[in-house]
């Protein structure tokens, strides 16, 4: 996650003062340390260590970062040179092709066993909407390609629906409060990201108000978790 922030910090200071230095120094720092975490996480998936025992949708977290950067890429690409744009391909298929499987099992894993992300984990349900997102928007930035945009938001369709089923059960009965709450935030910001790229502008609207609420309810239940432990 600190090098996904790393990424959008810089691409969102770039964004706002017209300086792509910002975005320059994030990818350079970010874009390498995302290839190494998810490199990382690969090799615990394939030691099948007792800590992956269970499929859960943050495993996506660390294959999904190398997107980010190729986001960047692609967006750097337009100024300073080609070298951008390659690297920015190789992170788009260094997420896509571990990350689709990847949730896809998750997915699969939690309908076998009757199951859903709950109380302080409901968030996490939101993650694999991160993937369609981020992608949509580098391969728009990368290969031009709208037509992928439109298959991925449709897929993504049912799995919008499964997050807020999770998530808003959570929030209405105020469940106990986790960190994978914040899991119902960044992934509606790619979708917004990604809906913008493709001039989808009353959807990314739409998406900007419902991370706008997500982020209000994730932070009065953690204020409420702070009251709590006093």
């Amino acid at each position: 996650m600190y090098t996904m922030g790393l990424l959008a910090c810089g691409s969102a200071w770039t964004a706002l003062t017209g300086n792509d230095i910002f975005q320059l120094i994030s990818w350079w720092i970010g874009a390498p340390l995302s290839i190494a975490v998810c490199l990382w996480q690969l090799w615990g998936f394939w030691k099948v260590s007792e800590h992956y025992t269970t499929p859960a949708f943050p495993w996506g977290l660390a294959p999904v970062t190398p997107m980010v950067a190729a986001t960047s890429g692609g967006q750097l690409a337009a100024e300073h040179g080609m070298f951008y744009h390659h690297a920015g391909v190789v992170c788009f298929f260094f997420t896509f092709i571990p990350a689709i499987p990847l949730f896809a099992y998750c997915y699969w894993s939690l309908w076998r066993r009757r199951e859903r992300p709950r109380g302080a984990a409901a968030g996490t349900a939101w993650i694999p909407l991160g993937v369609v997102g981020q992608s949509t928007a580098a391969s728009t930035f990368l290969f031009d390609a709208h037509l992928y945009g439109i298959i991925m938001f449709t897929i993504g369709v049912p799995c919008v629906l499964f997050g807020m089923y999770c998530f808003y059960q959570a929030v209405f009965t105020w469940a106990p409060y986790g960190p994978g709450w914040w899991g119902s935030t960044f992934p509606v910001g790619t979708l917004c990201l990604g809906s913008w790229t493709e001039g989808w502008h009353a959807l990314s609207f739409g998406l900007l108000l419902l991370l706008l609420f997500h982020w209000c309810a994730c932070a009065l239940r953690f204020r409420s978790w702070q009251r709590e432990r006093v």
